[in-house]
């Protein structure tokens, strides 16, 4: 749409009675100059903050009322265009700023649909040919765009630009001020500028890394045969220092956090950096531990195996050329990133020092039906002696998480943190050391019905709570639990799914460090 029918729409919309019955003009949107969004740390991952809209010197903007504008975006769910939850129109001079709401944007207990957010969900991408992929049928959205079907079954991209649309004095999306042209990519005539990235995700890098053997096949990074990590240096990194510095490495869910089409499909998608904005993940580990590498592998295959080599590579590469202590590795996991970081334990436990589990099992997936304390019918039952001896001798530290009713995870989770904590008894290591070294924790079903998440969201909690402080709020209530006090599941969303796994039968301990302070003394222990 051309700019000056934008602006003849929005200058005819402006024209509104006062109580007095004199017309009053709000302001013109053939007066703004530039209109900015500023993206921070959210719940949900990286989601609009604040929108500046600068007009010409001069403007008049006494009249501006938050009701003055409306803010469109895809959703994270869907791609079709909603709301962005504007809640506040501030004035500075020339620059109106727009406050977003950064609360919960939850539409039932455990279902939810945010706005305004650099990452998509796994239901929706756009494709090399700047077409949106979504459903199982061919539609178009409210401006128009095509959106094709997604029949590859992927998503989780880290958004480019998100598809902005500002309303002035009017709610209709096809008269509003475009950042882009619905798939990303923006206009050249906008007055829309770059997001403005905050919360220390403007320090993240791409650094292509040689493992040592060809990685192929990556979509959209030509035929360089590197693995992408996307990396948060120390401020005033020195490749030369003396003291080496420790590490911090996620692994995303979903198993990969970058791929390539596999159905023959022309119209090719990347996801690379999903693993940045899916969740805080990354940049609160930089916040709480400053003084760490802190890094996420792009593995490019969803075989657990294969990625596991890759991001031994990565870290062989790192100990090569990065100034990295091969002794104080910390490796964190999310959901299929957990059984990848598991295999990794498994192949290379000399790279790892503690494994920080969030939703997902260390080892594979294990029936709860299964296991009953036993290594044979365990989540390491498919390990060798040796391996899982190599994890003991090695003094690998484990915290791990889970939620209430994320299916078999909770008892896999109570079965195997056992098994290792006997493990280290036969080895000799004291009660004392094995307090501070394994550790679970149970997440209340009721951290997760706040946002309008599933149980199998324990990364967002823990990186968006417990990174920076201790888990101490299990009962929901107002009952404040200390240091040293245990505690059980609630089983209060499905006891009749529960009441025979024995899970809430499980006592939990609270601990006294957040998760971040806890990595930091096992490395240093």
């Amino acid at each position: 749409m051309k700019w000056n029918k934008v602006l003849s729409k929005a200058l005819c919309a402006a024209l509104v009675m006062t109580a007095a019955g004199a017309m009053a003009v709000a302001p013109d949107a053939t007066k703004i100059e530039s209109i900015q969004a500023n993206v921070v740390p959210n719940f949900y991952g990286y989601k609009v903050g604040t929108v500046d809209v600068t007009y010409k010197e001069g403007t008049d903007l006494s009249q501006v009322t938050v009701g003055d504008f409306t803010v469109y975006d895809r959703g994270f769910q869907n791609p079709e265009f909603g709301k962005v939850e504007v809640t506040s129109a501030k004035v500075n001079g020339n620059v109106v700023t727009l406050g977003v709401d950064q609360g919960t944007d939850k539409t039932a207990d455990r279902s939810r649909e945010t706005y305004g957010t650099l990452c998509t969900s796994s239901a929706w991408y756009v494709d090399s040919e700047n077409v949106v992929h979504y459903g199982a049928e061919a539609t178009v959205d409210a401006l128009g765009n095509k959106i094709a079907p997604n029949t590859i079954k992927k998503g989780l991209q880290w958004r480019k630009n998100m598809d902005l649309v500002l309303c002035v004095n009017s709610e209709d999306i096809a008269g509003g001020i475009r950042s882009t042209d619905g798939s990303g990519n923006m206009l050249a005539d906008t007055v829309w500028k770059d997001a403005n990235l905050t919360g220390d995700l403007d320090k993240v890098t791409l650094e292509m890394v040689d493992v040592g053997w060809e990685a192929a096949n990556y979509t959209m990074l030509g035929e360089e045969g590197k693995v992408p990590v996307q990396v948060i240096w120390p401020e005033g990194y020195d490749a030369n220092r003396a003291e080496k510095y420790p590490v911090v490495v996620y692994q995303c869910g979903g198993g990969v956090c970058y791929w390539e089409v596999t159905d023959g499909s022309t119209t090719n998608a990347n996801n690379l950096g999903c693993n940045v904005v899916y969740d805080v993940m990354m940049t609160e580990w930089h916040r709480q531990f400053p003084g760490a590498i802190v890094m996420s592998v792009n593995v490019h295959s969803s075989d657990v195996v294969n990625s596991a080599k890759e991001i031994a590579g990565v870290l062989d590469y790192a100990a090569a050329n990065w100034n990295i202590d091969k002794d104080k590795v910390i490796v964190t996991g999310n959901s299929q990133g957990t059984l990848i970081a598991s295999d990794f334990i498994r192949q290379r436990p000399d790279l790892v020092a503690a494994f920080v589990e969030c939703n997902g099992n260390f080892g594979a997936i294990a029936p709860a039906a299964r296991v009953d304390g036993t290594l044979a019918n365990s989540s390491l039952a498919g390990w060798t002696e040796e391996e899982v001896k190599a994890v003991i001798d090695n003094n690998v530290s484990f915290w791990m998480f889970n939620g209430e009713t994320d299916g078999d995870n909770p008892a896999a989770q109570q079965d195997v943190i056992e098994i290792v904590k006997n493990l280290y008894r036969e080895a000799g290591k004291t009660e004392e050391w094995i307090d501070l070294h394994v550790r679970a924790s149970g997440l209340q079903s009721w951290k997760f019905k706040k946002w309008g998440e599933t149980d199998h969201s324990v990364t967002k909690v823990v990186a968006w709570d417990y990174l920076g402080r201790a888990y101490d709020d299990p009962a929901q209530g107002g009952i404040v639990l200390n240091a040293g006090d245990r505690y059980t599941y609630a089983g209060m969303e499905e006891p009749e799914k529960y009441k025979d796994m024995k899970i809430m039968d499980y006592r939990y301990t609270v601990y006294p460090e957040s998760v971040a302070e806890w990595a930091q003394k096992v490395i240093a222990d």
